[in-house]
């Protein structure tokens, strides 16, 4: 199972890594509604800027699973297998993103 996931993840390009890592650190350390806006500090990374970035990741990560599936048009085989697994794992990694930040963007949007 590791030596699948190891294989997957050394296959993929480096943009794409640091576009799921990305999504995946979001995904686990979603913004507190309830917390105050820090305009300085290393607060103002978790309070102001990833909120400003996630609907920009889940965006990319749909735009990625989109061309992912215009590129696999063209392969067959095993190549076909790996845009697939790409565009599974964009598409999973978009919804979790999405699901882990609705609370927080609920709240913003309902407290207006």
């Amino acid at each position: 199972m590791w030596r699948k996931i190891k294989g997957f993840v050394f296959s993929l390009s480096p943009l794409r890594i640091m576009l799921m890592s990305t999504a995946i650190i979001m995904i686990f350390f979603p913004a507190s509604p309830t917390a105050d806006m820090e305009y300085h500090g290393w607060k103002m990374l978790t309070t102001l800027m990833v909120p400003v970035f996630v609907p920009m990741v889940a965006l990319v990560l749909l735009l990625d699973a989109l061309m992912a599936r215009v590129v696999m048009g063209e392969y067959q085989g095993e190549t076909r297998k790996h845009y697939r697994t790409i565009i599974l794992v964009d598409l999973l990694l978009a919804l979790l993103l999405v699901a882990a930040w609705f609370p927080f963007f609920a709240a913003i949007m309902g407290s207006g």
